[in-house]
């Protein structure tokens, strides 16, 4: 009820006396606006996940470093699928902290990257049951997705791939299958297209059948048909479910990357 030209006189005079005593601190504005900025990975095969939807399955040593590669490179959405946990013995080389022992790997991998990218434009999603049952299942949410990553190393995962292809010849989104040799030394990725007739393990079968007669490939046949006694059986750390393969973070890292980049350059 104050009259607005002496309410006005006094709130002037109130602001003077606070702004003589208030703390002054600088607030650093980050230029965003896409007019005057460019990507630091514009131009690059990355560039393709752009606003794009991946199923990442498995997310160890390569599905969980895909998985981030994929959020840092601008991603729309992520489907991570796992059943298994987090356990003391893959810390070694799987991007996981201490803190996450015991959780599942798919909900602390999707904690972990909506900290990278905290934007409601970016789902992030995590499914902990068998994937055969899950987003492999009978009404599979992988055909809603641009790109399904088979980081497994599983056979039943691959053939459940290769019997949907068969069952539903609709087209399907591009699969790319990631694996490392026994000792790390080699990565592969087996990239099945739309039109392909046969996904990840037709592919590998087929590249298989190529190191084995092929001089020049001897170094990946002998990941496929070892000589016997050539590969040393060795005792997993604690928390490791089998003796799947030996290598270090740094090792699985720069494998993961340089398949991966590879697939993007063909897509």
């Amino acid at each position: 009820d104050a009259d607005p030209a002496e309410w006005l006189r006094t709130a002037r005079q109130e602001a003077a006396e606070w702004i003589t005593e208030a703390t002054i601190t600088w607030a650093l504005v980050h230029e965003d606006r896409p007019q005057i900025v460019t990507r630091r990975d514009s131009g690059r095969p990355a560039q393709w996940l752009l606003g794009q939807r991946v199923l990442i399955l498995g997310c160890g040593a390569l599905g969980a470093r895909i998985a981030e590669h994929c959020v840092r490179a601008g991603a729309g959405g992520l489907i991570l699928a796992d059943d298994d946990i987090v356990s003391p013995g893959v810390l070694v080389r799987q991007a996981y902290e201490d803190v996450d022992i015991g959780y599942y790997k798919a909900d602390a991998l999707a904690e972990r990257l909506v900290r990278i990218r905290p934007e409601p434009a970016v789902t992030i999603t995590a499914e902990t049951g068998d994937i055969r049952d899950t987003v492999l299942g009978d009404d599979p949410s992988c055909l809603d997705v641009d790109l399904i990553v088979d980081a497994t190393a599983n056979r039943g995962v691959s053939a459940r791939i290769e019997w949907l292809r068969w069952a539903r010849p609709r087209r399907w989104p591009p699969i790319l299958t990631v694996g490392v040799g026994h000792e790390c030394e080699r990565g592969f990725g087996a990239l099945a297209l739309p039109h392909a007739t046969g996904a990840s393990m037709d592919i590998m079968q087929s590249l298989a059948d190529a190191a084995f007669d092929d001089p020049r490939m001897t170094d990946a046949a002998e990941d496929f048909f070892p000589e016997p006694g050539n590969r040393e059986l060795f005792q997993p750390e604690i928390g490791c479910s089998e003796p799947t393969f030996a290598g270090s973070d740094a090792e699985v890292a720069a494998l993961a990357g340089h398949v991966f980049t590879w697939s993007l350059g063909v897509l």
